[in-house]
């Protein structure tokens, strides 16, 4: 069981962003400051970029380990997620991540245009410290 999901976080990470050129729907951050009951914020960077500052209430699931799929399949489906990482470049670990989670038939999954570096550089509020949620 984990090494089919091991094999389809493989193929996404790779091989989809580049069939889909990385064109998912985006949202700025002036679209997610509103708050929303029914979004949720996904950081999908490492931990200690996490921990170094992240979005108030993101939930994050680290797309580079190999319990993310598994993790990811646990998440409510009836969910919006905005999703991010670091700059959210096309084919990037947001990208990839997304990939993911339609592929597991989550269908309101948006990418945050920029990232987390486009929301705190925008003098938005960060998080820091080890308020991790998971």
């Amino acid at each position: 069981m984990v090494s089919r999901y091991l094999i389809l976080l493989v193929f996404t990470l790779f091989a989809v962003p580049v069939f889909a050129g990385g064109e998912f729907e985006q949202v700025t951050v002036a679209g997610i400051d509103t708050p929303d009951s029914n979004r949720v914020i996904l950081d999908v960077r490492t931990i200690g970029e996490f921990r170094r500052g992240h979005i108030q209430d993101a939930v994050n699931i680290d797309v580079s380990t190999n319990t993310f799929t598994d993790k990811v399949a646990l998440l409510d489906r009836d969910k919006t997620y905005v999703v991010h990482c670091a700059i959210n470049p096309a084919a990037g670990r947001g990208d990839s991540a997304i990939s993911v989670m339609q592929s597991l038939g989550f269908k309101n999954v948006k990418s945050l245009k920029g990232g987390y570096n486009a929301w705190s550089t925008s003098g938005r509020p960060v998080t820091m410290g080890n308020a991790l949620k998971e």
